[in-house]
């Protein structure tokens, strides 16, 4: 009863259709008594690098750290670059200029929102100003790959910190004022030379102005890790965060009574601030600026950098690590000359296997699958993919696949893929499997032809390894089953 197909192993087995939603996948009418097969296609998958460059959008979480021994996949080193101003313009924050007795203290604030790793390893990071001439530009989207940016050599503070002890309540007491901060980085600033004695000397005639004029005097803030940290976890920051995000700069002056008072000034990085928001007559000109760099770095060691080099075409162990990180190429011969059917179902299955350490690094929740074509991260991704897009442009993840199951596999629909190639002779593309942060595709049924979603809640985050096309228990070895009925 079963068919052998030369190029497709597995056992072919005959069953009726009682759960044709399930089965069907809205390909054919739910029609009981069909008699269906299921056979089961060998890949080919190999370890890649992640080829394409992902961007950092202004209001994204940044990630700032340093991985020094992922057992598996070797190193990461994260730094950040910022833009910074007032609230707005026209103005002066630091009040009564001319009154100003002295500078008491300056802190940059960040906003805590994640740890990936070890939280209890130590990490020191630095504070400097980026360099007029580094080429750092407002309004720009920069990638992770992006190169490390000039700054004037001048450090204006540090900070050796536990990620975890940023989670804690911190009691701060200025004069008669109390407050508590929790879930914030703070690093101390030096107040005699460099950027923060410059804020208090400029003018509404000069860097108070307006954005352009401050962007001039002021590029911008680079927090970047020791090379020699050996910290072990990426901490993740809201940088938009305005209540906790922000460069205070604390001063004392001379009321008109003579009394010594202290107070603040503020510059933010966010939808209201650094250049976000300028007054203009009577409204407010709301401009989209704000750029933020975080500079990712993946070294490769270990079982990584093995099967990276190993020369293998069809790997038994495939490594993804979150983007920025690697991607797996994956061929199935077996859909070549495949005779024409009616296909009910079709899903590549995926298999996550234990890892070193796999406690501190988890693996990614979600994975996605797209068209091998390149580098054009714009190229069409599998039918199944587009066909199964929420209104807002997202994957549905209950059509599509790619969650990861409690049984430790992906599973990805790939249904109208296989029909299209069995019954339209489309070509059988190569496929490529991978953990990404953001991703942009091609089509068109949305404005300007193309769809941008988010596939990880944060960069970086996440690494897993899984069984390959040629690992040697069939059991977990990536597959693609397929269920179908002969014409």
């Amino acid at each position: 009863m079963a068919l052998v197909f030369s190029f497709g192993l597995g056992i072919i087995s005959c069953r009726k259709i009682n759960e044709a939603t399930e089965l069907g996948g809205g390909l054919i009418p739910a029609v009981d008594n069909i008699n269906t097969f299921d056979t089961i296609l060998e890949v080919q998958t190999d370890n890649r690098l992640w080829m394409d460059s992902t961007r950092i959008y202004s209001n994204d979480e940044v990630a700032l750290g340093r991985i020094s021994n992922d057992p598996e996949f070797g190193k990461t080193h994260a730094n950040l670059y910022f833009n910074i101003g007032p609230r707005s313009y026209q103005s002066n924050p630091f009040i009564n200029r001319d009154s100003i007795v002295g500078i008491d203290s300056a802190v940059l604030t960040l906003s805590m929102a994640a740890i990936y790793g070890d939280s209890s390893s130590p990490q020191t990071v630095r504070v400097f100003e980026v360099d007029a001439n580094s080429g750092f530009r407002d309004s720009v989207y920069y990638t992770t790959s992006a190169p490390d940016f000039a700054t004037n050599g001048l450090e204006l503070g540090s900070r050796t910190f536990m990620p975890r002890e940023l989670r804690d309540s911190v009691r701060f007491i200025r004069g008669r004022d109390t407050s508590r901060t929790f879930n914030t980085l703070r690093i101390r600033l030096n107040t005699t030379s460099g950027l923060i004695p410059r804020l208090t000397t400029y003018t509404v005639d000069n860097a108070y102005r307006d954005y352009p004029s401050f962007y001039t005097a002021v590029r911008g803030l680079a927090v970047k890790v020791d090379e020699n940290n050996a910290s072990n976890a990426l901490t993740y920051f809201n940088l938009v965060d305005s209540a906790r995000s922000k460069l205070v700069v604390y001063f004392r002056v001379r009321a008109e009574n003579g009394r010594i008072d202290t107070t603040a000034a503020n510059f933010y990085h966010g939808l209201f601030g650094a250049g976000f928001q300028t007054t203009t007559g009577a409204g407010v000109d709301v401009k989209p600026r704000g750029t933020q760099a975080n500079i990712i770095r993946r070294t490769p060691e270990f079982n990584w950098f093995t099967y990276l080099n190993n020369g293998i075409a069809n790997d038994d162990r495939l490594y993804v690590q979150a983007d920025p990180g690697s991607q797996i190429n994956i061929t199935i011969p077996g859909l070549t000359g495949l005779s024409n059917r009616v296909v009910h179902r079709a899903e590549l299955i995926v298999t996550k296997l234990p890892a070193l350490e796999e406690n501190r690094f988890p693996a990614p929740a979600q994975m996605y699958l797209a068209r091998y074509t390149g580098v054009d991260t714009f190229l069409a991704v599998v039918d199944d993919s587009l066909t199964a897009t929420l209104t807002n442009g997202a994957v549905s993840t209950q059509l599509f696949g790619g969650l990861l199951r409690n049984d430790n596999t992906y599973q990805f629909n790939l249904s109208r893929h296989v029909q299209n190639i069995v019954t339209f002779n489309r070509p059988n593309e190569p496929l490529r499997l991978f953990a990404p942060y953001n991703y942009t595709v091609r089509d068109a049924r949305f404005i300007g032809g193309r769809r941008s979603f988010y596939l990880q809640p944060r960069i970086a985050n996440g690494r897993v390894i899984l069984a390959g096309g040629s690992h040697p228990d069939p059991n977990v070895r990536m597959r693609l089953r397929i269920v179908y009925s002969r014409i």
